[in-house]
């Protein structure tokens, strides 16, 4: 038996880096080879929901309550809490948790898990900080054990970029979740959620971001000659709001942050634009469903595609590959594309595949 802890600032919220820790604490649950438990190291508030939902699935939680400047005390109290516990592995996700985990020193085995490219994870802040975030980030990365990426692609840009040894570990879906629903079942989900029943509707689903291209996505999809409803669903606000606001009409619906699951079933095609990504949660999430997709020809996403035909690519470069792009799906076969879907989700992208994967990479390390 393996024991080992992810660390974590603190469980808030259901995004892509808290969705893959729960699929990897709960796939591991079926394997039984792995104690795994959650250590949250940060004194704000954890959302008890989030936390709940792993409660309920069996996973420990730990919660350590220190300050972001309060470095040297969380590295003391998790030495302790390691030593009392015979842990193993410390797994890490994330600059601050990274670099708690690499000043743990040799009383342990360090591995993290790379979600971005580094020098991006600071994009939503000042240039300073996103600086400042990316090297440490570096810094921690190096002090590693292993280094592994959620996809071939990003494991490549750090191998030749940052000069870095890294191993990939695919992201995954919760297929106990995310599962496909029949055509009428589809229907009455569009009834609840007051979207029409006479035409096809396309989902974006993430946030709404200057690298997720959605300016690009709405501009393109305006001029398309379609009468597929295009749905957003993902957090905006500031310079966004007021511009989505305004882009509301027949063609174009945005509902800003909602819960994604019904929205995924009753869709019958994802759409993503995007320039740059890891291996995005809601691609994954859209292959569960039975979705087919339309996605930008970015490495991620060939990544994905080269494992299946899902759907069509497309070169967010000029507004009418977008048009292209939804001629080329319209000829498809639907339901072959959904078998394909829900094929590859049940299969290499389950949340049970990324245990056993996962538990590779710690026996290498153990």
């Amino acid at each position: 038996m393996i024991n080992v802890i992810y660390l974590v600032t603190r469980l808030m919220g259901n995004d892509g880096p808290i969705s893959q820790a729960y699929n990897l604490a709960t796939g591991f649950k079926a394997i039984k080879d792995v104690n795994f438990q959650i250590v949250c190291i940060s004194n704000e508030l954890t959302n008890r929901t989030v936390e709940k939902k792993f409660l309920d699935a069996g996973i420990k939680v730990v919660r350590m309550y220190h300050k972001g400047t309060d470095v040297i005390g969380c590295v003391k109290h998790l030495k302790a809490y390691i030593k009392e516990n015979n842990i193993h592995i410390v797994h890490s996700s994330g600059v601050r948790p990274d670099m708690i985990n690499a000043l743990l020193g040799n009383c342990v085995k360090h591995i993290t898990t790379v979600r971005s490219e580094p020098l991006r994870v600071g994009e939503k802040m000042n240039v300073f900080i996103g600086w400042s975030m990316a090297k440490l980030m570096l810094w921690s990365m190096r002090r590693m054990d292993k280094v592994i990426a959620c996809s071939e692609s990003l494991a490549d840009v750090i191998r030749k970029t940052h000069k870095m040894d890294c191993v990939a570990v695919q992201n995954a879906v919760d297929i106990d979740l995310f599962k496909a629903v029949d055509a009428d079942e589809k229907m009455a989900i569009r009834n609840r959620l007051s979207l029409p029943t006479d035409k096809k509707v396309i989902l974006y689903l993430g946030s709404l971001i200057p690298r997720k291209n959605i300016n690009y996505l709405v501009r393109a999809y305006k001029k398309a000659t379609t009468d597929c409803l295009l749905v957003l669903i993902g957090d905006y606000n500031g310079a966004f709001e007021n511009i989505y606001k305004k882009e509301n009409d027949e063609k174009v619906l945005f509902l800003g942050q909602k819960a994604p699951l019904e929205y995924l079933q009753c869709a019958d095609y994802t759409i993503s634009a995007s320039l740059s990504e890891g291996l995005p949660n809601s691609t994954l999430e859209s292959l569960a469903c039975g979705v087919p997709m339309i996605l930008s020809d970015i490495d991620p996403h060939k990544e994905i595609m080269r494992v299946g035909d899902f759907g069509v690519m497309f070169n967010a470069g000029k507004d009418e590959n977008l048009q292209t792009a939804l001629d080329e799906i319209a000829k498809k076969n639907h339901t072959e594309l959904v078998n394909n879907c829900v094929e590859a989700a049940n299969g290499r992208f389950s949340k049970y595949q990324l245990a056993k994967n996962y538990l590779k990479e710690y026996n290498a390390v153990k």
